[in-house]
């Protein structure tokens, strides 16, 4: 996310980018369990390094991030109101470390393993510990099943209720980012020779690979039967998740490192370069461009995008400080939200609000709710 994050694990990583989330009739949207109400603004500073991505699920927003001495530690805010619910710690967190979560079930990578804690309390309910040091990849749930990479080679595969080793797959090729799943395949992107590759869900035998233009910079985005996967300066790519066939590429003419976010038969992406910084719509059925537009800020200084969705309404932004509202079907300018530091993670998006982590001019890390509105944002107070 910030400084430290290997490119390839980071959504903000000072090279071009952008990270999105859209709450309403989106793929990887959020649940804060507010029931569709409104949040009120807060903020709370974390105090640690290197934070993780919030996270939403269970009424709460999540947190890791990285203390001194190799020591970490998880925090569950309540979402409405950022309560803190509890707050554990976890050693070897770090740049890798993004959490997922699987209905009561709090998912976390660090080096070496995977831990499971109690949505409601931060109890652990199991860990694995991979026997090896060295980076464990994001986790994915598919089903009953937790999937990791193992670097430096392939996947492992464990139960989710238990812990419980169920194997290991796809040996000689290395896998960071969460696999994910669509009917009874188990689909993870690696190195740009490695490509998209799809695994049988209950033998892990390989059912198809497709190789695309450059290095996947994210997992891809599943939409019923359709995978959308971001290929970082060669664009975007819809595949046929059943057969791994190309369904289309479009070339969005910017560097980005975002998953790409699905919502009401939209593709959103967007990044940058040294002159511009731009955000996409593209129709998720033929990738045609439904709009663009740009930015603002200084894209010399940082080109790269976040962007989510909310409601009827798309925020994007980069470092400058501020979230720019979009209107979701024409791309038109909704006015703009002023921030007390500038975002450095990736957007977690419900129907309720927005939230993000920025980095004041202190030097803290602050997690901000945004209530969705273009009104008002929090000042970065602690709590």
């Amino acid at each position: 996310m910030t400084n430290g994050h290997v490119p390839r694990r980071a959504l903000a990583s000072g090279l071009a980018g952008v990270v999105m989330a859209v709450a309403v009739g989106a793929t990887g949207c959020g649940d804060d369990g507010s029931g569709g109400g409104k949040i009120t603004p807060w903020s709370a500073v974390i105090d640690g390094s290197r934070p993780s991505d919030p996270v939403l699920g269970d009424g709460a927003v999540y947190v890791a991030y990285e203390l001194p001495n190799h020591q970490g530690r998880v925090v569950a805010m309540e979402a409405g109101s950022g309560k803190v619910r509890w707050s554990v710690p976890l050693a070897g967190l770090g740049s890798g470390t993004r959490p997922v979560v699987a209905g009561r079930t709090l998912l976390v990578n660090n080096t070496g393993g995977v831990y499971a804690l109690n949505t409601a309390t931060g109890e652990t309910r199991w860990k694995y510990e991979d026997g090896i040091y060295g980076n464990i990849g994001h986790p994915g749930v598919i089903g009953e099943t937790v999937v990791f990479g193992r670097e430096p080679d392939g996947l492992k595969a464990v139960d989710l209720a238990t812990g419980k080793d169920k194997g290991e797959f796809g040996e000689g090729d290395s896998y960071d980012f969460a696999p994910t799943g669509q009917g009874d395949l188990i689909i993870a992107v690696g190195s740009e020779s490695t490509g998209v590759v799809a695994f049988d869900a209950k033998t892990f035998e390989e059912r198809w690979r497709h190789k695309v233009a450059s290095e996947p910079q994210q997992a891809p985005s599943v939409d019923g039967n359709v995978l959308y996967v971001n290929a970082n300066s060669e664009g975007v790519y819809a595949l046929d998740a059943a057969t791994g066939d190309e369904k289309w590429h479009t070339d969005v003419s910017v560097e980005s490192e975002a998953q790409p976010i699905v919502g009401n038969g939209t593709v959103y992406i967007g990044g940058g370069s040294t002159s511009s910084t731009e955000l996409y719509a593209l129709d998720a059925a033929t990738g045609k461009v439904r709009w663009k537009s740009e930015v603002s800020g200084d894209p010399s200084k940082s080109p790269e995008v976040i962007a989510a969705g909310s409601g009827d309404t798309v925020y994007a932004g980069n470092r400058s400080r501020a979230l720019f509202a979009f209107d979701p079907a024409k791309g038109t300018s909704k006015g703009t939200i002023t921030l007390a530091g500038e975002p450095i993670s990736a957007l977690a998006a419900s129907r309720a609000g927005v939230y993000v982590i920025l980095r004041d001019p202190t030097g803290e890390f602050v997690l901000v709710a945004l209530d969705g509105r273009t009104s008002a944002a929090p000042t970065g107070r602690k709590t």
